[in-house]
């Protein structure tokens, strides 16, 4: 069973996502002409880089490097969730709870004790679709710029609204990057709360934390997003 990265405990002050992706390119033509640029990667995939990590605790120190050995150099999965909630559409007026987990530092089970987000798919999707529909019963409309994830069969798969086609009420039509890495049936859980996404640590990333005066220490990270 994968584990839930901690990240409610480590509490990165600066959180960067990128969207990266594999193209190719002809060339420039010698007539000039704008060249071919190709996507090879089937729609791109996340990495994800935390910094700014204060280990104040021996606690946390602790956790930091029993992390650092079990993710075993990049070789190893988990669910790493990616604290989008800046973005997330919530309701007006609403004080953020704390997270529940089923264990301190090896979480199977983390959301927040109190559901901010509400939200489920409209109609069925295949593999690969680039555009859904989403109904947000509690929480505010969607605007593009949101990320969430959804629970498929192999676990979480996480995604980003690119923008808003369509709109009535609570019920969205949105398009979405990157393409479904599975389908999706109709009323699938949409969680923009705390989205989750398969992961390993970055190939060759050392997450080694700067140790200072023995007992608090600094430190930072890369994931990218496992789509084996």
């Amino acid at each position: 069973m994968a584990f839930i990265f901690p990240t409610h405990i480590f509490n990165p002050r600066t959180i960067k996502p990128t969207r990266a992706r594999r193209i190719i390119t002809g060339g420039q033509p010698i007539s000039g002409a704008a060249e071919d640029v190709i996507e090879i990667d089937g729609g791109g995939f996340w990495l994800w880089s935390f910094g700014e990590i204060h280990l104040r605790t021996t606690h946390l120190l602790r956790a930091w490097d029993a992390w650092d050995n079990y993710l075993a150099g990049g070789t190893v999965e988990f669910w790493l969730p990616v604290a989008s909630i800046a973005t997330a559409p919530l309701p007006t007026l609403i004080r953020t709870p704390g997270i529940a987990t089923d264990a301190d530092i090896f979480p199977t089970a983390a959301a927040f004790a109190i559901p901010l987000v509400r939200a489920s798919v409209v109609g069925a999707r295949t593999l690969r679709d680039t555009t859904i529909t989403i109904n947000v019963s509690q929480g505010r409309r969607l605007e593009g710029g949101e990320k969430f994830s959804i629970a498929h069969s192999d676990g979480p798969g996480l995604y980003s609204v690119t923008r808003v086609t369509a709109q009535s009420g609570q019920v969205s039509t949105v398009k979405i990057w990157p393409p479904l890495r599975a389908a999706v049936a109709n009323a699938e859980t949409v969680n923009f709360d705390w989205p989750l996404m398969r992961a390993r640590l970055a190939p060759g990333y050392d997450m080694s934390p700067q140790v200072m005066n023995g007992r608090h220490a600094t430190a930072e990270v890369q994931f990218v997003e496992s789509t084996n």
